[in-house]
């Protein structure tokens, strides 16, 4: 795995071959957008399940929804910022080896895999950034996330465990088959673990700042139910259109869009609070961010700043965050199980009843059944045979 990201880049969206954003979303359902919205934030996030290859999946497949993920190559990063004493004794034991091979494919088996996205050439106008160093697009597309210190590390062995405290990483995106990556649950602000479907977000706060808001529920919603109604479609089957992988990503395209135009606009605080404003300005404080602002991009005001799904509040929305609030929250997890354990007891127990019920009716019909039946014949017999004579 490590030759296959460090060697030679893929051609435009064929790194993503075998991620399925469809298979995401038909998972981890509305989550998914909370997922997408940590690593705006450049939080530190564990991806945690076992074998590697499901880790791996999950974790590239939830990468692949920033722009210009279906058009970006992954390149490995020099991660010498990261090497201990220990590592740089024995690369210089072994130094005749490191020459022989070119200064980006340098093979290691202490240091993680490291990924950041750079815009493939294409039709797509590239601009070099002036801050990021990344080939940009016209909306300033790929966000220079996976940069200063922020690690992508789709697979982290035991023995590197220490570079998720050194001082040096930021935060990181990094899978873990190792269940001792999950116990220290002070090395990350979230856990994702993956077979599940369920993230641990351990500080309150950052779980109140990621509290999806009514808009963003609709836009879960929608994603969801496209999903949904699209999975027995033989002709789709991942690749089609609306429904698709591709058409997913077009969906997180255009929310990311919406929401840098957004914050562009100078009488935005209506505009922010569907995105949730407290987690916009906590975006606004990030390395990505900062570097995007620092460069101009004129086409974004051509993009509608609005939510993609602004309204006014309805029944639905309270369903929605009725089934989220359900979903999520601990209280609402335990809420739910006692209905669905209370439902199906009261369904086994109705069952009982009723062939209990339904068996003391059908042995007593059946007695009286008997009954009539023998006075019946008893009586017939005595109008039919003759009495008897005596001699």
């Amino acid at each position: 795995m490590n030759s296959s990201l460090g060697g030679a880049s893929l051609e435009g969206s064929q790194v993503y071959l075998g991620l399925s954003p469809r298979d995401l979303v038909l998972h981890f359902r509305h989550k998914v957008l909370i997922l997408f919205k940590l690593i705006l934030l450049e939080k530190k996030v564990l991806f945690y399940i076992s074998p590697v290859n499901k880790l791996v999946g999950a974790l590239m497949t939830v990468l692949s929804l920033f722009p210009d993920s279906s058009e970006s190559d992954w390149e490995t990063l020099d991660p010498s910022v990261l090497e201990d004493p220990n590592l740089k004794e024995r690369e210089q034991l072994g130094s005749d080896q490191t020459n022989l091979f070119p200064k980006d494919s340098v093979p290691s088996e202490s240091l993680p895999i490291t990924v950041q996205p750079q815009a493939n050439t294409g039709q797509v106008v590239l601009i070099p950034g002036l801050i990021s160093g990344l080939e940009e697009d016209q909306y300033g597309m790929p966000l220079a996330i996976f940069t200063k210190g922020y690690l992508c590390l789709p697979y982290m062995a035991l023995q590197q465990h220490h570079l998720l405290s050194d001082v040096t990483v930021r935060g990181f995106v990094a899978g873990a088959t190792n269940i001792l990556f999950r116990q220290q649950k002070h090395l990350s602000d979230a856990i994702v673990e993956v077979e599940e479907a369920l993230i641990q977000i351990h500080d309150p706060e950052l779980r109140k700042l990621l509290n999806p808001t009514t808009a963003d529920l609709r836009f879960a919603d929608y994603l969801v139910r496209h999903v949904t109604e699209n999975r027995d479609d033989v002709f789709l089957d991942g690749t089609g259109w609306e429904g698709g992988d591709e058409w997913i990503r077009a969906q997180f395209a255009v929310y990311i869009h919406a929401l840098l135009a957004a914050t562009l606009q100078l009488d935005n605080e209506k505009i922010l609070s569907d995105y949730g404003t407290t987690f916009v300005t906590a975006w606004k404080n990030t390395h990505n961010y900062r570097v995007w602002n620092s460069n101009k991009h004129p086409a974004l005001a051509e993009i509608n700043p609005n939510h993609p799904f602004q309204g006014q509040y309805s029944v639905s929305d309270m369903k929605l965050r009725f089934s989220h609030s359900v979903q999520n929250s601990e209280r609402g997890k335990k809420i739910g199980n006692v209905m669905v354990t209370t439902s199906r007891n009261v369904v086994q127990t109705g069952k009982a009843v009723g062939q209990s019920v339904g068996g003391a009716f059908s042995s007593a019909k059946t007695a009286m059944s008997s009954w009539l039946s023998t006075f019946t014949t008893s009586t017939s017999q005595s109008l039919t045979e003759p009495p008897d004579e005596k001699p």
